[in-house]
């Protein structure tokens, strides 16, 4: 096990201990968060693992790997808390397993750091907390490609997430597929109109809403996507508007039709050919989803039906947070079998 230096840019640790693989952690600077008005720090530390046969030679084949709220990009090495069947050895453990036995190809699994100040970024350009779209499609790319062997085509990349890495992933695949080939979206928030529970964001607030920290949960997720969605640097202390109104206990619709701009499932039709050119769009949730996002897959899974978009949807038993890393063992496999078969260039254009 070796240690990688990069011009201009440092290694700052080597997290791998016993297995096959390694597990860099790396430092680098985003040219899209810089100067945001919030204070996101531009650089950003991002975890990458290596396949056992890495050091052999060739190129790898890419998955990009998006954590979900209050997270951060260690989450898949070292358990936060909140993740049910976290196994031995976190991500490097089940993918050492996964290549080993041949249940798919050797690929490199890069996983961002996505958070911001307020808890979460929603993987979303924002005048607020800067421009995490164009970090995580640009900037990250571009930094992996020029210091590691990838298949530097769209064809050896692919982006999955789970919770609000799921919305990041399937959101970033469907608007640049000249990117990514394919997406693994899993218990993702991917139709805000389906998971937004006013009643319980009121509740968790019953004074007002007086700032991302002032409540639960529920408060902090509001807040996060209020800085995502609906910035506005002329409105302090919190430079947001609220899509909620206190006093109604109800959306304020000229807001919320902002959000709705970045949603999920209002901009499938928007999309439809790019979704298409997709080698493999899959998403899933669990039957008991704590935040309905089970309900959320439900309605996307319909639409693109109805639209006839080629997808692959799965359900399974279980909440929010039991199954994360049961997934990941699903997808992960069906992410490295679509870059194995893909062509390198997508069937639309862009205009």
């Amino acid at each position: 096990m070796g240690y990688r230096f990069f011009f201009g840019l440092a290694v700052i640790a080597i997290l791998a201990n016993a297995g096959f693989g390694d597990i860099e952690s790396i430092r680098f600077k985003s040219p899209s968060l810089e100067g945001n008005p919030l204070g996101n720090s531009s650089t950003r530390v991002t975890s990458v693992y290596l396949p056992p046969s890495y050091d052999e030679g060739g190129e790898f084949p890419v998955i990009y790997m998006l954590h979900g709220a209050l997270g951060t990009h260690r989450n898949y090495i070292q358990n936060p808390g909140w993740i049910g069947d976290f196994p031995p050895g976190g991500i490097e453990g089940v993918l050492d397993r996964l290549i080993t036995n041949g249940e798919m190809e050797p690929v490199i699994v890069v996983m961002p750091n996505g958070d911001s100040i307020y808890g979460g970024s929603w993987y979303t350009n924002s005048i607020l907390n800067g421009n995490y779209e164009d970090y995580i499609v640009t900037d990250l790319v571009d930094f992996i490609d020029s210091n590691y062997r990838t298949v530097s085509e769209r064809n050896g990349r692919t982006i999955a997430g789970y919770s609000m890495g799921g919305y990041g992933a399937f959101k970033l695949a469907m608007k640049h597929p000249d990117v990514y080939c394919a997406a693994a979206s899993s218990a993702g928030p991917i139709n805000f109109d389906v998971v937004i529970d006013v009643s319980s964001s009121v509740a968790d607030n019953p004074d007002g809403y007086k700032g991302p920290n002032a409540g639960g949960v529920d408060t902090t997720m509001f807040y996060q996507m209020c800085a995502a969605f609906s910035p506005n640097l002329e409105n302090p202390p919190w430079y947001v508007d609220l899509f909620i109104d206190h006093a109604s206990v109800s959306l304020i619709d000229e807001v919320w039709q902002r959000v709705l701009q970045e949603d999920v499932y209002t901009l499938i039709p928007e999309y439809e050919e790019r979704l298409r050119s997709l080698e493999l769009l899959y998403f899933d949730a669990g039957t008991s989803d704590e935040y309905s996002n089970n309900l959320a897959a439900d309605s996307v899974h319909k639409r693109l039906d109805q639209m006839g978009i080629p997808h692959e949807y799965r359900t399974f038993s279980g909440g929010h947070f039991s199954h994360e890393f049961t997934r990941i063992e699903v997808y992960f496999p069906l992410l490295a079998n679509a870059m194995d078969s893909t062509s390198s260039t997508p069937n639309w254009e862009i205009y």
